[in-house]
């Protein structure tokens, strides 16, 4: 059994710490409670908003494809040219993630359909909300 120690019996570097302690471990408590509501907001509810923002601009974009027609055989694109582009796009990524798996990319899509007739490759203005001929800057 050990017996208890005064506070008078401690030199000044316990007392330091035991002061330390006593003063800096509540306030890491009171810190930590704002950092743990900053962590769920962002994953319960900015996550899910980016999460339907993506959708969102998802089904803008394959609701226009289906109204606009190609700009070389005039057929209308339809939701089939996107799923292409889309096909198309992953292919890629699984082929960039094969040959160098630990790099870490930055793409810039810039095909977002294929005409299922001709195979012309549009590129979606969103603002303007148009397919454009894709142009290729690599």
């Amino acid at each position: 059994m050990s017996t208890p120690v005064s506070i008078r019996a401690l030199n000044w570097k316990q007392l330091l710490a035991l002061l330390g302690i006593i003063v800096l471990l509540p306030v890491a408590m009171v810190l930590a409670i704002p950092a743990l509501v900053g962590f769920l907001a962002l994953i319960f509810i900015l996550a899910p908003i980016g999460l339907i923002g993506v959708a969102f601009h998802n089904h803008r974009k394959r609701k226009v494809a289906k109204a606009f027609p190609c700009l070389r055989c005039d057929q209308l694109l339809g939701a089939k040219s996107v799923r292409l582009a889309d096909k198309e796009f992953r292919k890629r990524l699984k082929e960039l993630r094969r040959r160098y798996s630990f790099a870490i990319f930055r793409i810039v899509r810039t095909c977002h359909a294929i005409c299922a007739t001709c195979g012309m490759r549009h590129s979606y203005l969103p603002k303007q909300r148009i397919f454009v001929p894709e142009t290729r800057n690599a």
